[in-house]
């Protein structure tokens, strides 16, 4: 949407006009510059200062010349309509919400107004009222394929994505040059589960704007959720490159799953943070009591405290947390009804807050208001991330931790929670946040978890009644070509043996078998599980062998899931966060054996022990001794030394010192600090 500039009557600023028409920018600009000199009254020359200054991205300085023109005179319409969208570009949703309500208080008939209303209703979480003004668009100019397209994106944040797809299929009927729609078509089938039409509407938004934000890596990583690997290698190359760059090739999150780097990862959430977060944060506010009195006051902020990986994995910490030392609140952003899990959560806080369709300032003040001492981010960059939320500064110290295995780059997170596996020495360069390791690992786990004690036979999991069975139930977007590679060179020298995968939808299941046919695997061997409840989940690892981990992105709550149930794990290690944390769970399980630095050693390796089953039964047997008394399952001792670390964040924070690393002893030694 571009900014409304009227004509004027006033010689100099027809000068400034044509100037801009001609495209010197600077000259218009310098001339509206020179009138205000004479005249720093004039309307004109403030309304179109402002209006090129917002063009130009200039922002600060653009609202401010609109302010001061529509202080001047309130009467005329534009400007607010202008100003508006200057504060959206900002990030200041709730004051363009105000400004285009003043415009449409002297324009109610301007279908554009209500689309930019609708989009900044959608950015500042009003989504029903982002409806209803999308819905007025529509009605005041039915063949615009901007007003469908807006009601199309309401449509999806409320989650009704079959309405959404319908209105985005209106929007590229009336325009079908309009790559946002087919990009934002794209994301709604996604929702739906309809992989064909996402890859076809992501393909034709990239077809119209090669250059269309992010849609190179939506594109790449649709394919990846349906193992869809044609020209999968060069299209990494591109976002490589492109991410080297600085352009808006992929979100961050998904860069982790293609690129072993923690340079490249930093790179690509430094691209995208400074394009989804413009507001500048506010300073931490001042102490208020000293340590020794009351309780430190946590405050969890997260879109999967329901049932989700996330809430399983840290459950058990959060209703282990000391409540005399720390008061807890929940800030829950996550979508849908209320579910049994976040019903099992709610009394481990002193205050569960549902704050979805709040904004993101909106809940960073109530964070304030209720006095959090430590805001922790579970989310990152992860699905219905809210990482502006921290840019209005919900607390004093702000804290990176679990959701998201990389740095945000945001320069409002002050520490990063990790362990001295996933982030050795030397790679602390490579994030924005000050690292605190936690001397174990950094991973929590829930060692009341329940396994069902029955365990399914091989026949109702159609696994053979004899043969070995590798296994993997990481996501399907997490397999890439290279292992593959190495699991059908696995399953060609192990006589008898198949490979267990996560069914996730039909296309992984038709896809992995023309791939292993390819490399001259049968593909009767390989087997797809279907998704069941937890409990049954973890009791069927019993009839699998040995877990076969991914890199770039290992497996996390599958990898400890996998050790719970009393499988082992190996994996090969990686460069970057992500494709160490498998590493990171079996040293805390003490089985480093079973960690690899290579893809030969990780073949040998696997071959070996399922040609040697007396070496994997002394694993087997090492990994049920631990099981109960290694740290990855003391839930007790994690949540103390989690503790710690927030003690010691607090601690600096009360003498008035800067957030800086910390590596932690074990329990009962002094912190170190770097």
């Amino acid at each position: 949407m571009t900014l409304n500039v009227p004509a004027t009557p006033v010689p100099s600023l027809d000068r400034a006009f044509d100037l801009l028409e001609a495209g010197d920018r600077d000259g218009a600009i310098a001339l509206c510059e020179a009138i205000l000199r004479l005249d720093d009254k004039h309307y004109g020359a403030l309304y179109l200062l402002g209006s090129i200054l917002g063009e130009t991205r200039k922002l600060d300085e653009a609202a401010a010349a609109l302010q001061r023109a529509i202080a001047i005179d309130p009467s005329r319409p534009l400007a607010y309509f202008n100003l508006a969208n200057v504060l959206r570009w900002m990030d200041r949703h709730e004051a363009a919400l105000a400004a285009i309500d003043a415009y449409l208080a002297k324009k109610p008939d301007n279908f554009e107004a209500f689309v930019l209303r609708a989009d900044s209703c959608i950015k500042a979480e009003r989504l029903d009222e982002a409806l209803r003004s999308a819905e007025r668009a529509v009605a005041l100019a039915p063949t615009d394929a901007d007003a469908h397209n807006i009601r199309g994106a309401a449509l999806t944040k409320l989650g009704r994505h079959v309405e959404a797809c319908a209105s985005f299929d209106r929007a590229v009927a009336l325009n079908p040059r309009l790559a946002k729609a087919f990009r934002n078509r794209a994301l709604a089938e996604l929702k739906l589960k309809d992989h064909d039409r996402a890859l076809a509407s992501f393909e034709q938004a990239l077809a119209l704007n090669p250059d269309l934000d992010y849609v190179e890596g939506m594109l790449c990583q649709t394919r990846q959720q349906i193992c869809a690997w044609s020209g999968l290698a060069s299209q990494i190359a591109r976002i490589r490159q492109a991410i080297v760059a600085g352009r808006r090739a992929a979100e961050p999150f998904f860069v982790l799953s293609i690129l072993d780097s923690n340079s490249l990862s930093r790179k690509a959430a430094e691209t995208f943070l400074a394009d989804q977060v413009k507001t500048p944060p506010p300073p931490p506010r001042a102490p208020t009591r000293p340590i020794d009195k009351g309780r430190i006051h946590l405050g969890y902020f997260s879109s999967t405290l329901r049932g989700h990986a996330m809430a399983h994995l840290i459950a058990g910490v959060l209703e282990r947390h000391d409540r005399t030392r720390f008061e807890m609140s929940a800030f829950s952003f996550a979508p849908g009804p209320i579910d049994a899990v976040t019903k099992q959560l709610t009394p481990a806080f002193d205050r569960f807050l549902h704050v979805r369709d709040q904004s993101d300032q909106q809940i960073a003040q109530l964070s304030q208001s209720l006095g959090v001492d430590i805001a922790i981010d579970l989310s990152g960059f992860t699905d219905d991330y809210r990482i502006a939320i921290f840019a209005h500064r919900a607390a004093p110290i702000q804290v990176n931790y679990l959701g998201y295995p990389g740095t945000t780059a945001a320069p409002f997170i002050d520490y990063l929670i990790a362990d001295r596996v996933v982030i050795p020495e030397g790679e602390d360069r490579h994030f924005s946040e000050r690292i605190v390791r936690l001397p174990n690992t950094y991973h929590p786990y829930d060692r009341t978890r329940q396994i069902s004690e029955e365990t399914p036979s091989r026949a109702s999991l159609s696994l053979p009644e004899t043969g070995f069975v590798f296994c993997c139930f990481n996501s399907g977007y997490k397999i890439l070509p290279d292992v593959f590679d190495s699991w059908m060179r696995i399953l060609s020298q192990t006589s008898g043996s198949v490979l267990w995968i996560l069914r996730e939808n039909d296309h992984i299941v038709q896809n992995l078998r023309r791939e292993a046919q390819a490399r001259g695997v049968d593909p009767g061997r390989l087997v797809f599980a279907e998704r069941m409840p937890n409990a049954q989940h973890l009791a069927r690892h019993r009839q699998a062998d040995l877990f076969l981990d991914t890199l770039p992105c290992n497996a996390h709550t599958t990898a400890s899931d996998a050790l719970w149930a009393g499988l082992p794990v190996l994996t090969r290690i990686g460069e970057a966060f992500a494709g160490r944390v498998a590493a990171s769970i079996l040293t805390a399980v003490g089985l480093p054996e079973t960690i690899v630095r290579s893809q030969a050693e990780y073949e040998a390796t696997a071959i070996d022990l399922a040609a040697n089953p007396d070496k994997l039964a002394t694993i087997k047997a090492k990994l049920a001794n631990n099981r109960l008394t290694a740290p990855l399952f003391d839930t007790e001792g994690f949540t103390r030394d989690l503790e710690r670390a927030f003690e010691a964040m607090y601690e600096r924070y009360r003498l008035g010192l800067p957030p800086e690393r910390m590596d932690l002893a074990p329990s009962g030694q002094s912190i170190g600090l770097a």
